[in-house]
């Protein structure tokens, strides 16, 4: 799993920063990371949601052109990439708050690219009802295209591997006051024409 950090453009504008990371992370589907609910570790009191469009890869590819790059993806699903940020803001580097065991949800299907026009396609994020992400696919400051060209400059793609392309506004850590998962609270991630998942919030045990 490659997830994009801070691909969309309200969110940058909004912090005065440009474009940054792009990271392998492995770990967050293990264990669980598929079914029907998300972790909350016993560690983090700052679980945070991220509502996300994937791009599942289905053929294998290095230095990928732009113009190429749509013949190697399988399809799309949706994602929540739950972050907890209080780890994630332990050092300069984030990724400790991005692979948690059982924290990333993925599907519940893969719509093939013919099956889906995601230009500007809506992306929103539900918290036990209420919702707190809203925006579309067109805010993105690269093209899908671009994002597989630029991953595939430094590594290969294999078939399965995800890429999460980035969070639009409105995630808990960027709220007044704070929203942050806690142990039972249930979140949807729908993006349209591809569809929606829904997960609960278990805290760990021991």
């Amino acid at each position: 799993m490659i997830p994009v950090r801070q691909r969309w453009l309200v969110p940058l504008l909004q912090l005065g920063q440009l474009p940054r990371e792009l990271t392998p992370a492995p770990a967050a589907l293990r264990r669980g990371g598929l079914r029907g609910r998300a972790a909350s570790g016993a560690e983090s009191a700052q679980v945070d949601f991220e509502g996300e469009l994937a791009v599942i890869i289905g053929k294998t590819g290095r230095r990928i052109t732009e113009h190429d790059a749509v013949e190697h993806i399988l399809g799309y699903s949706v994602s929540n990439d739950v972050t907890t940020r209080d780890y994630q803001n332990k050092s300069h580097q984030w990724l400790q708050g991005k692979v948690w065991d059982n924290t990333t949800p993925l599907g519940p299907y893969i719509v093939a690219p013919a099956e889906a026009d995601i230009s500007k396609a809506g992306v929103s994020t539900t918290v036990n009802g209420e919702v707190v992400q809203k925006s579309d696919l067109s805010h993105l400051i690269y093209s899908i295209p671009t994002l597989i060209a630029t991953i595939s400059e430094f590594t290969t793609l294999e078939p399965g591997d995800v890429i999460l392309t980035g969070t639009p506004p409105g995630v808990g850590c960027r709220r007044n006051p704070l929203l942050f998962l806690k142990d039972g609270d249930t979140i949807t991630v729908t993006v349209e024409g591809v569809g929606s998942i829904t997960n609960t919030v278990r805290a760990e045990r021991g």
